[in-house]
């Protein structure tokens, strides 16, 4: 069989179409969640497992793959022992790359695009280079396109929890707020049906409506733990982009633990989403169409990686005290040994909450 011939120019050529459909698929996203906010949202919840990616990554995986789990190179996958199945098409994503430059006559070359005697003389040192972060496309392949077992999925990600069990979360964020941000959680007769929580920043204290059931309390009250992990001591932000995030915050963490949105919480978010893109519209008025657009995107990718890092930051801490709870064979006896099978370790709060302590 003769070998196929490899065609630089049309590699080339599918690079960049490829590039570019990428783009479009971020692009036209964000177009389309600022007409309708109810698709940022869906994106939250897709997000919620996928917290080492970045917003656009998410995006791009999400266009691709609306049902994917959980992701890894090709190169990945082998290495843990597991296969992608043969047929499968890779998820495209931009991965970070460090890129050499060579200075020569004024200009910049890439090294990879240097001629063989500009290789040469920037390995001699006689032509100066420098080193970026750049990002290229590689692919990724969801655990759903490899051989690895279904009945070891939650080894790689969490199925999340059933809705029985809105009660138990909600204890572990109380125990949480209380241990690692030092803010307390009261629930009292706000004399209110309407008011459903509140966190004062001033006194660091989180107060919950008495009168709601389960579901409701726990979509509150991890609303109102987006506020205390993100705007503690912050008074310069507007309302609007302070309730954005906290319920970006919310849905993240209700969507990992595989509990399902309440309508409120949806509606809550849509509507001081539209709220924050109209004040942003209003600061950037005096810019072209085009830059008042990248202007509010940026604000708001801003907001949407706020959200991410804060709840990829804590959320061992919520998953330690919810196990510790709530796992039978830990009730009675909570070994160091056990403690360590949770990904965070008591000397690991004892320094979260060193940081965190006021």
């Amino acid at each position: 069989m003769k070998k196929q011939s490899y065609n630089k120019e049309a590699w080339k050529k599918s690079l960049i179409e490829k590039e570019e459909k990428a783009r479009q698929y971020v692009e036209e996203f964000g177009k389309s969640y600022q007409e309708n906010p109810e698709r940022l949202a869906e994106l939250f919840e897709f997000g919620a497992k996928f917290p080492r990616y970045s917003y656009k990554n998410q995006v791009l995986i999400q266009s691709q793959n609306e049902f994917a789990l959980f992701v890894q190179s090709f190169d990945r996958w082998k290495d843990e022992g597991w296969h992608v199945e043969k047929g499968e098409k890779g998820l495209m994503v931009w991965v970070p790359v460090t890129a050499t430059f060579l200075k020569i006559d004024g200009k910049e070359i890439p090294l990879i695009g240097a001629t063989k005697e500009q290789k040469e003389n920037y390995k001699k040192g006689i032509i100066e280079g420098e080193q970026r972060l750049r990002f290229k496309l590689g692919t990724v392949f969801d655990i759903s396109q490899t051989d690895f077992p279904k009945e070891r999925y939650p080894e790689y990600f969490s199925v999340g929890y059933d809705s029985k069990e809105h009660q138990e979360l909600t204890q572990a964020i109380i125990e949480f707020s209380n241990d690692v941000l030092h803010c307390p959680v009261e629930f009292s007769n706000v004399s209110s049906i309407a008011l459903r929580g509140m966190y004062y920043p001033d006194e660091n204290k989180i107060i919950i409506n008495e009168k709601l059931n389960d579901t409701e309390k726990l979509s509150t009250l991890s609303h109102e733990l987006g506020h205390a992990l993100i705007h503690q001591g912050e008074n310069s932000s507007s309302v609007a982009k302070k309730e954005y995030e906290a319920d970006a915050v919310s849905i993240l963490l209700q969507s990992h633990q595989g509990i399902p949105l309440s309508e409120s919480r949806k509606a809550h978010f849509a509507n001081h989403y539209k709220e924050h893109v109209s004040e942003l519209e209003s600061k950037y008025s005096n810019l072209s169409q085009l830059l008042k657009e990248k202007k509010i995107q940026e604000s708001l990718e801003k907001s949407f990686n706020e959200a991410h890092s804060v709840f990829k930051e804590h959320m061992p801490a919520l998953e330690y005290r919810y196990k510790k709870n709530t796992c039978k064979d830990m009730k009675e006896s909570f070994s160091p040994k056990a403690e360590r099978k949770m990904s965070i370790s008591k000397a690991s709060l004892n320094r979260e909450e060193k940081k965190l302590k006021l």
